[in-house]
């Protein structure tokens, strides 16, 4: 038992850890993020669909700033949209939604402040 307890306990600082270092990594103006920081935001804005698209498609913080509710339907970035596994409404309007909530905070500052807001 003491054990379990202990991995869980090293399991749970390794999670905290690790949230940590995404809320840390998101502070950063959106205009300085790499392709790793946009997956980080995806992942926090609960769209992992998005996380294996800004790989593929190299999409870093000015590449994501600029993308248009137009490019979203427009090739070559909507078949990629299918292929990442947004066959959804709802997985789109989040995606949506998010980098709308970038974009209103004047996104040039942290995201976790957009968040609160």
């Amino acid at each position: 038992k003491k054990k379990k307890k202990e991995k869980e306990s090293a399991d749970e600082k390794r999670k905290k850890e690790k949230e940590g270092d995404t809320a840390q990594t998101l502070e950063e103006p959106v205009m300085m993020w790499d392709v790793v920081k946009v997956c980080a935001w995806a992942c926090e804005n609960k769209i992992p669909e998005f996380q294996a698209l800004a790989r593929d498609q190299e999409i870093d913080g000015p590449v994501l700033m600029s993308i248009e509710e137009s490019d979203l339907q427009g090739e070559p970035l909507a078949s990629a949209l299918k292929e990442a596994g947004f066959s959804k409404f709802g997985q789109m309007r989040r995606l949506q939604l998010a980098l709308n909530k970038i974009r209103q905070a004047g996104h040039v500052g942290a995201v976790n402040s957009a968040s609160s807001a």
